[in-house]
């Protein structure tokens, strides 16, 4: 299956290139290295941002099944910087969408955003 079109980049052919829309990641070992899997207990309920949203856990996924398997360290270095971008994207993307909507929630919010980046 393709990202969803709301979840694409600007540029498609570098970020996340070994992104892969699906439940969960199949290697060549044959083995599930799911770290998280997507469910619609965590739909918002905005089709744009549940997309995003899933990108997001592949991107989790891609990051944590590169480092089991022990790839290269700039493999996983690649992986872990346009997650960081996306991650980024993805915030400002939320925090406009809240903002516009005036919810009440919007402050709290954000600092979690905040909180989460500062983490990584």
């Amino acid at each position: 299956m393709a990202r969803p079109a709301s979840a694409q980049s600007s540029d498609n052919s570098t970020f996340f290139p070994m992104l892969r829309y699906t439940n969960c990641l199949l290697y060549e070992t044959g083995v599930k290295m799911a770290l998280l899997t997507w469910s619609d207990k965590f739909s918002v309920g905005i089709p744009s941002v549940d997309d995003q949203h899933i990108v997001l856990f592949e991107s989790l996924n891609d990051l944590h099944a590169a480092m089991m398997k022990g790839n290269a360290q700039s493999l996983t270095k690649t992986l872990l910087r346009n997650l960081v971008a996306y991650t980024r994207d993805h915030f400002k993307s939320e925090e406009a969408m809240m903002s516009a909507a005036h919810y009440p929630g919007f402050l709290a919010h954000r600092t979690k955003h905040i909180e989460l980046t500062r983490q990584v």
